[in-house]
């Protein structure tokens, strides 16, 4: 059986090929940090977007709050005024007081339905 010789010296191929290996490595981590720089330069641009917009939403949650508290606001007021007319409207009907009808609860009623008649037996 003949043995083969193995040769101990390194081949040209190899020398090239263990110069080659750590250039690559070093250009791919260069390549992967270039990529990594520009994604976080678009995350930062990304979230400076969504910032605006946030701050777009919150002035309009603001103004629109505004709004609807002049609304509530009115109509609390609006309502008050009619619990109080009904309050004394209750106190002139259990006194047995003429009833004073503010003009400004009939103002821009044309018709009144007519009133229903009750059978008092």
């Amino acid at each position: 059986m003949a043995r083969k010789a193995i040769a101990i010296g390194a081949t040209t191929d190899q020398i090239k090929i263990l110069h080659t290996i750590p250039q690559a490595v070093g250009q791919v981590c260069d390549e992967t940090a270039v990529q990594i720089e520009s994604t976080a330069s678009q995350v930062i641009e990304d979230a400076q977007v969504v910032a605006t917009k946030l701050r777009e939403l919150a002035l309009a949650v603001r103004e629109h709050g505004r709004i609807a508290t002049e609304h509530v606001t009115n109509y609390c007021g609006k309502s008050k005024h009619a619990l109080d007319t009904i309050s004394r409207l209750q106190a002139d009907l259990s006194n047995d007081a003429p009833i004073a009808i503010d003009a400004r609860i009939i103002d821009g009623v044309t018709h009144l339905p007519d009133a229903p008649q009750l059978d008092i037996e």
